[in-house]
C-alpha cells in the first residue's frame, strides 16, 4: 500500500529534520510515486524551512510531467514526461559545487530505466534547517497530488547500476547509509510516519492524506516487518541485518 495526497486539500506529512539536514552537491533524492495530476511543481519530498534554503524532488515543475530537482528555489528538470496515474520510481542525483543534476525514472508499466542528465546546472544548496516534508514544498505550498510509497535521501551520488536497484528491493535503498527513508505503508494514517534510518526525521505533524487504493507494483508488507529489520548503527557499506520473521518478504533481502 501507499499513501494517497490530495493536492486540493493541501495534503502534507511533517517531519522532524533528523539527519536530512545536508547539503545536496553531493546528494541523491528517490521516491516511488504514482503521480495524479500535473500542476505546477507537484512535490513528492523536500526538505527545509523556506524555500530559499530547502532541497525539494518534484515532478511537475515546467508544468508537464517532468522531474526536477529544486535547490534554493532554483530548479532544472528532466527532459522526458511522465505519465500521469502510472508508478515510478523516480531519482535526482547530484555532484558537489555547480553541476549539471542527472535523472533516473523507471516506469513500472513498460519495465524500463531511463536516465537522463538535466537541462541546466544547479549550484549547492543551502543547509536545510528545521524540517523535513513529504507531499510539500518548505513553504507549504506546490502540494503533491498523487500517491508515494517511498522516499529517502543521501548525501552521496548513487551510480547508475546503484540507482537501479532501488526500484525492486527495499534492502537496495540501504547499499549506501540514507540520510533519511520512509515508507508510507502504513495501514491507517494514525499511524506516524517514521525515519526507518533510526536517524530522527520522524513525523511532527499531519494534515490529511489517505491509505492508497491503488495497488504499489513493489514491497507488499506491513510497517510492521520493517521495525527493527534494519539497525541504523549497523547499517553502512556492508549490511548487517537478521531475518526475525519466517513471512518477510523474499524482496527484502539481497540476492
Amino acid at each position: 500500500m501507499a499513501r494517497t495526497f490530495t493536492a486540493a486539500s493541501s495534503h502534507k506529512i511533517i517531519t522532524a529534520l533528523g539527519n536530512l539536514g545536508f547539503v545536496i552537491g553531493p546528494g541523491t533524492v528517490a521516491a516511488i510515486v504514482r503521480p495524479a495530476s500535473f500542476g505546477a511543481s507537484n512535490t513528492a519530498f523536500s526538505s527545509g524551512a523556506t524555500n530559499a534554503a530547502s532541497w525539494m524532488l518534484q515532478v511537475g515543475a515546467t508544468g508537464t510531467g517532468t522531474i526536477s530537482l529544486r535547490l534554493n528555489g532554483t530548479e532544472t528538470h528532466n527532459t522526458t514526461v511522465l505519465t500521469v496515474s502510472q508508478w515510478y520510481c523516480i531519482v535526482a542525483t547530484k555532484a558537489t559545487g555547480t553541476a549539471t543534476p542527472r535523472f533516473h525514472f523507471y516506469d513500472y508499466t513498460a519495465g524500463a530505466w531511463t536516465h537522463e542528465n538535466a537541462v541546466g546546472t544547479l549550484a549547492n544548496c543551502s543547509t536545510p534547517i528545521t524540517q523535513a516534508q513529504v507531499g510539500c514544498t518548505p513553504a507549504g505550498a506546490a502540494f503533491w497530488g498523487g500517491d508515494v510509497a517511498v522516499c529517502g535521501a543521501w548525501n552521496v551520488v548513487l551510480t547508475d547500476a546503484q540507482v537501479e536497484p532501488l526500484a525492486f528491493s527495499l534492502l537496495s535503498w540501504f547499499q549506501v547509509q540514507p540520510r533519511g527513508l520512509f515508507v508510507l505503508d502504513q495501514a491507517a494514517t494514525t499511524i506516524a510516519l517514521n525515519d526507518q534510518t533510526g536517524g530522527g526525521a520522524n513525523q511532527s505533524s499531519i494534515t490529511g492524506t489517505a491509505v492508497s487504493a491503488n495497488s504499489v507494483p513493489v514491497f507488499s508488507y506491513g510497517a510492521d516487518l520493517l521495525e527493527d529489520l534494519f539497525n541504523a548503527a549497523a547499517v553502512s557499506t556492508s549490511l548487517v541485518y537478521e531475518r526475525r520473521q519466517a513471512a518477510i518478504p523474499e524482496s527484502l533481502y539481497a540476492r
